[in-house]
């Protein structure tokens, strides 16, 4: 008799960490998903100019009414909410001499650059709830120094736009 208990304590000590470590450990499932939109296009459709600029002159050209602003046509999910962002000043250089221009901005899910909004860099827009367009234009104003040489100046206006 004693032999058996002894046997049966040792089977219920075996059994213990067995069952001490079933119920130590829980598991569950989760759901993962992910839903893929439209990337994000944008097209330069033309370039700011200030056409010719005299020295010791300031200029404008107004993002809204300017027929020479700059205009990207951004694509992307319909209805979706967008950053805008660009640099506070454009430098054009010619040789070793720069003039430096400050941008106006300004953008719309439609076409109609009277219609625009101001953009301070990295606002927001909505692209289009139909067609997922949104149009930015971009003037600026610059005064050129007295003392730069004539000539061409160039420089490059980066814009970059962002899902929010």
């Amino acid at each position: 008799m004693k032999r058996m208990s002894t046997a049966f304590a040792l089977l219920g000590l075996m059994a213990a960490p067995a069952i001490a470590s079933a119920q130590s450990t829980a598991n569950a499932d989760a759901t993962v998903n992910a839903t893929v939109i439209a990337a994000l296009t944008i097209t330069n459709d033309n370039g700011l100019d200030f056409g010719q600029v005299a020295k010791g002159a300031s200029y404008t050209v107004d993002a809204k009414t300017g027929a020479t602003a700059a205009k990207w046509t951004v694509g992307g999910e319909a209805g979706a909410s967008i950053s805008v962002s660009y640099d506070a000043s454009i430098p054009l250089v010619a040789g070793t001499d720069t003039i430096t221009v400050t941008p106006d901005v300004a953008g719309s899910a439609t076409d109609t650059q009277s219609g625009a909004t101001t953009l301070a860099s990295g606002d927001s827009g909505t692209l289009d709830a139909t067609t997922g367009a949104y149009y930015v234009w971009m003037g600026g104003s610059l005064t050129v120094p007295s003392a730069v040489a004539a000539g061409a100046y160039t420089g490059t206006a980066t814009l970059t736009v962002t899902y929010n």
